[in-house]
């Protein structure tokens, strides 16, 4: 590896990665973004802001829309000044640390930003892919990415939300507590599915009165390729998408609600309906007692689904909820990648190796021998 293998703005002094950690399998997908991120900002490019309408009507969907008008990267960053910034990666934001019961442990959020000793925002980071396989197949325009979200990232949009709107309490327990106080006996499937609507009307209410004070929360780099193929985009490879906390949590409660005839129909709660659930319980105990036993929330809320991710969010649905044409046709072309990656990084890859992989790029002659035939 080369000892000045490096990516555009990270050093040694800015952030907790250096030399071959910037570049490991599960490493690359941060820093990578990080760098993007940085370029960014010296080059004046604002992300594409994902948030909620703050011209929201009570009684329809929490509107999610989409401008690159609204925020800098200064902002998502929430720093002025980028010389002072620290980007530390992997660790946990240690302000929550004091919302969460002794029965609980603060779990890490892919990167925290500081300035000096400083913490001033946590943000999870979702490199995707544009077009995944359930929107490749159509044209262009309706090209979108699958997302998916840990559990982590929604207990920290949790006391996220909270923390930047404590002085709701009044208003979010008179909003929160009628269908909280049901839910805390009867968390079963069934009571859950009972109550799913008025789950999802508690939170839109109280997102509602709350969508003032949103926060930047996830970035969400895109790269774009030849529909299903491994190359690169030329003109359109590159953008930078970044959804607030609000706007995650109204993504899985419109969800949540668009399927809610079925959710009662069979009885049995959707990974983005136990979602919701989460978010409500966590913000009825924050407003509550200001602290949250996260983990015994989630123990409590298995709800016989799989607990290895929180949801997920196909591309075809992802676009019909993010309307962009920067999401049909990123900023950047994939030239850019010789700005990002600098000084021999790309020989300091280390891709998987799959098998799959391993027979589309190396065994392809194989095969046209045996048609030949």
């Amino acid at each position: 590896m080369s000892d000045n293998a490096s990516l555009y703005g990270l050093n040694n002094k800015n952030c907790n990665r250096s030399g071959e950690h910037l570049w490991g399998k599960n490493e690359f997908n941060s820093t990578f973004p990080v760098a993007l991120v940085a370029y960014m900002m010296d080059k004046e490019k604002n992300p594409v802001y994902i948030s909620i309408d703050c011209c929201k009507c009570v009684g329809s969907n929490l509107k999610i829309v989409a401008c690159d008008e609204v925020k800098t990267m200064h902002d998502v960053l929430g720093s002025p000044d980028k010389v002072s910034i620290f980007y530390s990666f992997e660790t946990s934001y240690s302000p929550f640390a004091t919302l969460l019961t002794s029965q609980s442990k603060l779990d890490h959020i892919d990167l925290v930003i500081k300035q000096g000793d400083t913490f001033v925002r946590p943000l999870e980071i979702k490199l995707t892919v544009v077009p995944d396989n359930t929107t490749a197949h159509k044209d262009k325009s309706m090209w979108g990415p699958e997302l998916v979200i840990r559990p982590d990232a929604t207990s920290y949009a949790a006391m996220s939300i909270y923390t930047n709107n404590s002085g709701l309490k009044k208003q979010a327990l008179e909003i929160l507590s009628p269908v909280t106080e049901w839910l805390l006996k009867n968390l079963t499937p069934n009571g859950v599915c009972t109550k799913s609507l008025d789950i999802i009307e508690a939170l839109e209410k109280y997102l509602t009165l709350a969508k003032g004070n949103q926060q930047p929360f996830i970035l969400q780099p895109i790269w774009m390729t030849m529909g299903q193929e491994t190359r690169l985009n030329d003109e359109h490879a590159f953008d930078m998408f970044v959804w607030s906390d609000m706007a995650l949590c109204a993504l899985f409660i419109n969800i949540a609600k668009d399927n809610i005839a079925k959710i009662k129909d069979s009885g049995k709660p959707t990974r983005h309906l136990r979602a919701a659930l989460r978010l409500l319980l966590a913000l009825h105990s924050l407003y509550l007692s200001e602290q949250v036993d996260i983990d015994g929330i989630y123990k409590s809320t298995a709800l016989d689904l799989q607990t290895d991710k929180e949801f997920s969010c196909a591309g075809t649905v992802f676009k019909k909820i993010v309307s962009h044409q920067r999401l049909s046709e990123p900023v950047f072309p994939a030239s850019i990648l010789s700005e990002l990656i600098l000084n021999g990084g790309e020989k300091c890859l280390k891709p998987e190796r799959r098998f799959d992989a391993t027979i589309y790029f190396t065994a392809s002659d194989f095969f046209d021998e045996s048609v030949d035939s």
